[in-house]
């Protein structure tokens, strides 16, 4: 079985937190991360530098990647990944359009390679627009159905098996939730999900895990106060595995 641990961390830096400054919860968001013992991590808004170099760190038994910042004017994607199996390769992505805030990041989709039981899983992580504050609302939705059709754009030509972990800020049971059902459908995953509140501040599903129609998985919620989203941890199993 493999475990997998999908968890938006709230790390932007301190002076655009409304959480408060990451640096002060780092010590119990990685203890909160190692008590899981996650044979994979993959976390969203680890746009600190600093919090991203103590997480590569302090994850010992861990090969980690992450977003890398390529522009002047924008920080990073604030995605990051880590496994205890080597990273085969690995790919980043950006997406064409954000809006509002998430102008002033370079969002998009963080994938690697890894082999197990010699099968190889495609690991996806990724981070879609939120609703805005300097933006509205259908705008920040017509960019997530683009950033939707990006995502399975990449998904479809990698390998047979696919785990997809994100912070897609679609809530459970939307018209785009459905829409992104249909997309999954489309492309050979699983679309049994159960109704968790990941974002306990307004009460929504944002957070899931998603995969390949030839993984079981079981996703359980953990609740906690050190970020405004709470986690997942899913495990997953070979579905014909001999």
């Amino acid at each position: 079985m493999i475990s997998i641990l999908n968890w938006n961390v709230c790390a932007l830096p301190k002076y655009f937190n409304f959480f408060g400054d990451p640096k002060k919860r780092i010590n119990h968001i990685l203890e909160e991360i190692l008590k899981y013992d996650c044979d994979i991590i993959c976390l969203q808004e680890v746009f600190d530098i600093n919090i991203r170099n103590y997480l590569i760190i302090n994850l010992k038994n861990y090969n980690c990647i992450y977003s890398n910042n390529k522009s002047l004017i924008k920080i990073n994607g604030g995605l990051f990944i880590a496994t205890k199996y080597d990273i085969l390769n690995y790919y980043e992505y950006n997406f064409k359009k954000t809006s509002g805030e998430d102008y002033l990041s370079n969002k998009g989709i963080l994938s690697c390679n890894i082999q197990i039981e010699n099968k190889i899983i495609t690991i996806f992580n990724t981070h879609f627009n939120a609703n805005a504050i300097f933006s509205t609302k259908y705008k920040c939705e017509l960019i997530r159905n683009e950033q939707l059709n990006e995502l399975f754009n990449i998904i479809d030509i990698n390998t047979k098996y696919k785990i997809l972990c994100c912070d897609i800020n679609i809530d459970y049971n939307s018209e785009q939730y459905n829409y992104l059902l249909d997309k999954l459908q489309t492309n050979k995953f699983n679309i049994n999900h159960m109704n968790f509140i990941t974002f306990p501040s307004t009460q929504k599903q944002y957070d899931y895990c998603f995969c390949s129609n030839n993984l079981d998985n079981n996703v359980y919620m953990y609740n906690n106060n050190l970020s405004d989203h709470n986690l997942l941890v899913i495990n997953i199993k070979f579905k014909y595995a001999k």
